[in-house]
């Protein structure tokens, strides 16, 4: 099944992320560190600057509009505005890249874990107490090319620090999120050590490179994540995607193995290895481990959307718009299932349905150009003739 070829690729972005708690951890073996197999990074793979904050930054906090809200807000609610209003930071959701505190700043865009560490940074120079937080929301997936990607969520609430600041505070908590109140409200959250953060910042930045081709420097900053932060497990899970793409089977399997050690109920990487034993058809063991995977997972991500196209490949548009309705229904402010219902609304003749959907992949997008992209095929719909009613 095509579900299954992909889902080899699978690695797990924090778009945001997950934790465990304080432990003793074992350090990363040596068995599934292989720095021989790869060349030297095209860039140095480095944390340090992190949470640093630019000359911009303090800049815009000592700008009259931030220390007027200050003054009449309290610091908590003038920092939460000014990232929050469109007229002052104006920050664009972009997951093409995880940057620290302040290469965000300085280009306006982020993804979730970007625009956490930012606003950390920012409330850390303020002077505030900061807490990172991974909302127990569950697994979502999304793909770029070939690349499936499971993506969890955190984020970030400060308060006033009496002992290091002197300005005036509301005295209350403030969590800010970068997805709306209430798509996370009433869901449980779990404290992230800031030292958590730091490894899903390079297990992102891996994703990331991976994605784009650079299996090399993928390599050297999951291998900092695995050696730095061996508590953060998923980490274990990228490298072993890594070495599958540069054809180190072996290495693959240990690094998946390692992974499930650590954590026995970690889905993705329950589906690497899956794929990786079948294709070297071990059908025994695929059996066993497919067994544990449909106990705990019924129907694998992007199920129901690859019958969905398969539908609409046939012309049988019902059944598409079933299939990807059912997808929707799992990953709601996922782009892709939106603008293919959309499609294949317009093919049924729902032309108000369709361009419903399209303005919701355009508002869901994760990325500028493809932001682009949904608004210009609106534009058209809005210019085709079709019942509003």
């Amino acid at each position: 099944m095509k579900t299954w070829l992909c889902l080899l690729l699978a690695v797990t972005l924090a778009g945001c992320a997950s934790t465990t708690q304080q432990r003793t951890v074992a350090p990363a073996p040596p068995s599934v560190i292989a720095d021989s197999a790869f060349g030297p990074p095209a860039h140095p793979v480095q944390v340090d600057d992190l949470f640093a904050v630019s000359p911009a930054m303090r800049e815009f906090l000592n700008t009259g509009r931030f220390r007027n809200a200050v003054k009449t807000k309290g610091v908590e609610l003038a920092l939460a505005e000014a990232l929050y209003r469109s007229d002052d930071l104006q920050l664009v959701y972009d997951t093409t890249i995880t940057r620290n505190a302040a290469d965000t700043f300085a280009t306006r865009s982020g993804n979730c874990l970007a625009l956490v560490i930012m606003t950390a940074a920012f409330a850390k120079e303020l002077g505030m107490q900061v807490t990172f937080q991974n909302v127990m929301i569950g697994d979502t997936w999304t793909r770029a090319d070939d690349l499936y990607l499971s993506n969890l969520h955190v984020n970030v609430m400060f308060s006033h620090n009496a002992h290091l600041s002197e300005v005036f505070s509301t005295a209350a908590p403030v969590i800010v999120d970068f997805v709306p109140p209430q798509d996370v409200m009433g869901f449980r959250t779990r404290r992230v050590p800031e030292s958590m953060l730091v490894a899903m910042f390079l297990n992102n930045r891996a994703a990331e490179e991976l994605s784009a081709g650079r299996v090399n420097d993928a390599y050297w900053w999951a291998r900092k994540a695995v050696t730095e932060h061996p508590d953060f497990v998923t980490a274990f899970n990228t490298l072993g995607v890594i070495y599958q793409r540069r054809g180190e089977v072996q290495l693959a399997e240990r690094s998946f193995k390692e992974a499930l050690d650590r954590d026995p109920q970690h889905i993705v990487a329950m589906y690497n290895l899956l794929a990786l034993l079948r294709a070297e058809h071990r059908t025994e063991e695929a059996e066993l481990l497919a067994g544990r995977v449909k106990s705990i997972e019924k129907d694998p991500p992007f199920y129901f959307f690859e019958q969905g196209m398969d539908a609409l490949n046939r012309g049988n548009f019902p059944v598409a718009r079933a299939m990807f309705q059912r997808e929707v229904q799992r990953a709601p402010y996922y782009d892709e299932f939106h603008f293919w219902l959309g499609i294949a609304n317009l093919r049924l003749g729902d032309v108000k349905a369709a361009r419903q959907e399209m303005a919701l992949a355009e508002s869901t997008s994760s990325t500028p150009e493809a932001r682009r992209t949904y608004s210009a095929k609106l534009a058209h719909m809005r210019a085709m003739k079709g019942s509003d009613q």
